[in-house]
């Protein structure tokens, strides 16, 4: 599948040349895609969109990473399509995690989640909290919980706390049959 090939080269330019996406002009069209990419339905597209966005995140949280920082200039594209970008980044994990995508990608995929909290909490809680608006009225007061319940110290340091509360955000959109897309 193309996607796939897509975002494992575009992966491998941010691990290993970061700069040469994060200041051309195809870091907005390809973070957009990448965003529809998340909810494919074939599971090695997705994962490689998902490796993507980990990627991304990371230099928001190590710029030093590859032993060098990056350019003022990088990190102001990175964070400007961050900006931009990121509220449909976090519905569309939060609508996989609803039922947009089998229960069983939800340990893929809400990672993406946590590692956005830790790099800007503020302003995904608010992402978070406008996305649990806009789902059926049927799971926005389990949504709200969820978004509640990620949002805590125990959830951010805890991989497992976490995942578990996206499980259960998911299993109760499913369990009352809300179909998400």
């Amino acid at each position: 599948m193309w996607s796939t090939t897509f975002f494992e080269l575009s992966g491998k330019v941010l691990r290993f040349q970061p700069q040469l996406l994060l200041e051309s002009p195809l870091l907005t069209p390809t973070f957009q895609c990448g965003c529809e990419a998340l909810h494919l339905q074939h599971r090695e597209a997705g994962r490689s969109a998902f490796r993507f966005f980990d990627n991304l995140i990371d230099l928001l949280q190590r710029p030093k990473r590859l032993g060098v920082e990056l350019s003022e200039g990088s990190m102001a594209n990175l964070r400007a399509v961050l900006g931009q970008c990121g509220p449909k980044l976090v519905t569309q994990v939060i609508t996989a995690i609803a039922g947009a995508l089998p229960a069983s990608r939800t340990r893929l995929i809400a990672p993406l989640l946590k590692e956005l909290i830790k790099v800007e909490a503020t302003v995904t809680e608010q992402w978070a909290r406008a996305t649990i608006q806009g789902l059926p009225t049927e799971i926005q007061t389990d949504g709200g919980v969820f978004v509640g319940n990620i949002i805590t110290r125990e959830a951010l340091v805890d991989d497992k706390v976490f995942i578990q509360t996206a499980e259960a955000f998911g299993e109760a959109c499913r369990r009352k049959k809300v179909a998400i897309s």
